[in-house]
């Protein structure tokens, strides 16, 4: 169960990686049409990491008292509502 656990876990970031890859190539591009400038860019790319590294540890304590399960499931449904 747990190696399920996991593998569903390294999908989830594996699929909002992917989702990041397929944006990153068009959207600078499009940006600049609309005025935007790099450091704008560079920053919309660069807060997600930031979020992320700030958020794990809240998640992680959060995973330790609710359980793998249900984190996991909560993610992927808040995954697939924000797509």
């Amino acid at each position: 169960m747990v190696e399920l656990t996991l593998i569903g876990m390294f999908g989830l970031g594996m699929l909002g990686s992917c989702i990041q890859s397929v944006l990153a190539p068009f959207f600078p591009h499009e940006a600049r049409k609309k005025g935007i400038n790099d450091s704008t860019i560079g920053l919309i790319f660069g807060i997600q990491p930031i979020v992320a590294s700030i958020c794990a540890p809240i998640v992680g304590m959060i995973l330790a008292k609710a359980g793998r399960k249900r984190v996991l499931l909560l993610s992927a449904f808040m995954l697939v509502v924000n797509i």
